[in-house]
């Protein structure tokens, strides 16, 4: 093992076929620890399948990641997942609170009693995502932004080193949005790598230090700054209506001077 792989996750020539339908085609590329990373790209290019292939929730056709130079069961412990709401039974009778204490079973197992540590930072992460009067309530009575607010704060319960979002923005209120960006960077400031599906390229330029635009294949990867070019988003959107915010974007870029 090449000692650089200890400071990147590493994809390699990564496919993914459902039935005849390419959803990810050969991708190559590192991620860099400790690093914001957002995954963008037009609908329908791959980008949920690419984090679910990384942690082995869709079945690989070939290829391979490896975590800081580990694979998936060997750091799974250290990766916590934050799916679309979308996914989740929002039926399911259980608190708000019972939601986040549930960050704790990827250390402590199911059946492990919670210590006087794990209820402080249970109360702490209630209060630092506004669910605190919401902690004894059944999920189903959350609003869109809570839920959405909740399940990253059982998230943070985790401690891991890897936190992975699959669109966490999406269909959430402004405050709640940027409630999310901060713990991201809080995150970061503590050394943990932050791999992010995102749509707002705006955002995406402004907070995140690298980028991976996909297509079904790989369009580029790496300094955001290089990667969202007028260049490379031509061939990610050709046929897609998000062109035209991109195009937008580009142009208040270039009256700025940044392009």
């Amino acid at each position: 093992m090449d000692n650089t792989d200890k400071d990147y996750i590493t994809v390699h020539s990564l496919t993914v076929h459902y039935d005849t339908h390419a959803a990810l085609i050969d991708i190559n590329l590192k991620i860099k620890k400790g690093q914001m990373t957002a995954v963008i790209g037009p609908n329908g290019a791959g980008k949920s399948s690419f984090i679910k292939a990384m942690l082995n929730l869709v079945n690989k056709t070939s290829g391979f990641v490896s975590f800081f130079g580990k694979s998936f069961d060997e750091m799974k412990q250290e990766i916590a997942y934050v799916s679309q709401t979308k996914e989740i039974d929002w039926n399911f009778p259980i608190t708000v609170k019972e939601v986040v204490l549930m960050g704790c079973y990827a250390r402590s197992g199911f059946f492990k009693s919670y210590s006087k540590k794990d209820l402080l930072k249970c109360h702490d992460l209630l209060v630092k995502f506004g669910l605190l009067e919401k902690k004894n309530c059944l999920i189903s009575e959350l609003s869109g932004g809570q839920r959405q607010r909740l399940f990253i704060a059982r998230a943070y319960m985790q401690d891991a080193e890897i936190y992975i979002f699959d669109e966490p923005m999406a269909f959430v209120d402004f405050t709640t949005s940027e409630m999310i960006i901060k713990s991201m960077k809080d995150l970061k400031a503590k050394g943990k790598t932050i791999i992010c599906i995102h749509h707002d390229l705006d955002e995406v330029k402004k907070e995140f230090d690298e980028v991976i635009l996909l297509a079904h294949y790989l369009v580029d990867s790496g300094p955001t700054k290089k990667v969202l070019c007028k260049k490379n988003l031509v061939r990610a959107y050709r046929s897609n209506d998000s062109i035209l915010t991109e195009a937008f974007i580009l142009s208040k870029e270039k009256e700025s001077g940044q392009v």
